[in-house]
């Protein structure tokens, strides 16, 4: 199945991704931590999945704690629970540790002050690894949402771990990269991975051209003739993030009717990215007026924090702190920043903003109007 609604799990069924694939391998096999970065819907949940998919690994997905302020060790632990491989020498080693509780395949942890102690947790994985000559990879996928931990520090423990468990290795996934920086504190003297060299890799969308064979393949794998026209037509919309080619994919097999549903994709998929955009605004209290002034000059033409600050500066009297909140656009990762200019990194955002007049208001279900 080309076309999928969810993430690959093997590393054959990645379209275009083997120079990255490699590099990821090789900083696995090379340094404790290693940082996967890319937009939204771009393909780093598939790319790491398919390479670590024949490795010992705990893949934990942190996405369901974006739009909470807080998050506690307990919610960690439970993820952490559920993610570890029903291994019997690795249940046999955490059937020995304080505050964990096994039996048959299920493992329980204790909560509250009797909690299992999470560098405890990391040394059996260490113990188990070394005990089957490979490492076990830990992959935390969205890990900036990892700062809000109210009742405790994780990157202490990371540090401790960088320098301490060589059989336990790190792949840190994020779509917010400058949220994620901003975590991580790398170049910050005070932060304990201060000076830790960490590898990157980093996905972009596909260029045009493998955008396009992408969308041919696929439909030659399903038997549909689709005309070059659309798929032209197609790549032009929605650029070369492949989350929303394998939607319009899908659509096109679903419904035998490839323009139609690239006309469904582009209009639900403004819908989503135009919900999720309002939420964000509404979750970090920014000015919806502001935002949409400086995304209005962004869908004519990238431009500069200058060039953002005068033409806001020059439609409400003052640039309203234009340039933080630009800033903040590109911490989510809703803009990004080329050669000192800034653009929209999803093509449906951009096309969002010029046929919505704004977000509707905060009990609606949807920012479709």
């Amino acid at each position: 199945m080309f076309f999928r609604a969810e993430p690959v799990e093997r590393r054959e069924e990645l379209f275009d991704r083997e120079r990255e694939a490699e590099d990821l391998e090789r900083g696995i096999k090379r340094v404790p931590i290693t940082l996967v970065l890319g937009v939204r819907r771009v393909g780093k949940t598939s790319l790491v999945k398919a390479v670590t998919s024949g490795m010992r690994r705990v893949y934990i997905d942190l996405r369901e704690f974006e739009w909470r302020r807080e998050i506690y060790l307990d919610d960690l632990l439970d993820k952490l629970r559920l993610a570890l491989p029903r291994d019997r020498r690795l249940l046999d080693l955490l059937s020995a540790i304080e505050g964990v509780s096994v039996a048959g395949f299920e493992v329980k942890f204790r909560r509250g002050n009797e909690r299992l102690a999470l560098n405890r947790l990391f040394e059996t994985l260490n113990e188990w690894g070394e005990s089957e000559g490979e490492p076990v990879v830990v992959v935390l996928d969205e890990a900036q949402e990892l700062a809000k931990l109210a009742d405790g520090d994780f990157l202490p423990l990371l540090a401790w771990a960088f320098d301490n468990l060589h059989f336990v290795k790190f792949v840190l996934t994020g779509s917010k990269a400058g949220l994620l920086y901003q975590f991580l504190r790398l170049d910050d003297a005070e932060s304990p991975l201060y000076g830790r060299f960490m590898w990157k890799v980093e996905l972009g969308p596909l260029p045009r051209n493998l955008a396009e064979e992408f969308l041919r393949t696929g439909f030659a794998k399903e038997g549909l003739a689709v005309g070059d026209d659309v798929v032209e037509r197609a790549v032009e919309e929605l650029d070369g993030i492949i989350g929303w080619l394998a939607y319009f994919g899908l659509r096109v097999v679903q419904s035998r009717d490839a323009s139609k549903a690239l006309e469904e994709t582009v209009q639900e998929g403004m819908r989503l990215v135009w919900d999720e955009f309002c939420r964000f605004l509404r979750f970090e209290g920014i000015n919806e007026e502001l935002v949409l002034d400086m995304l209005e000059l962004l869908t004519v033409q990238p431009s500069t924090a200058d060039e953002v600050a005068e033409t806001v500066g020059r439609l409400r009297g003052a640039d309203l702190g234009a340039r933080e909140v630009l800033k903040q656009l590109v911490n989510w990762g809703y803009l990004r920043e080329e050669g000192g200019k800034y653009l929209i990194a999803d093509p449906l955002l951009a096309k969002a903003v010029k046929n919505y007049a704004g977000c509707p208001p905060a009990t609606s279900n949807s920012a479709y109007t």
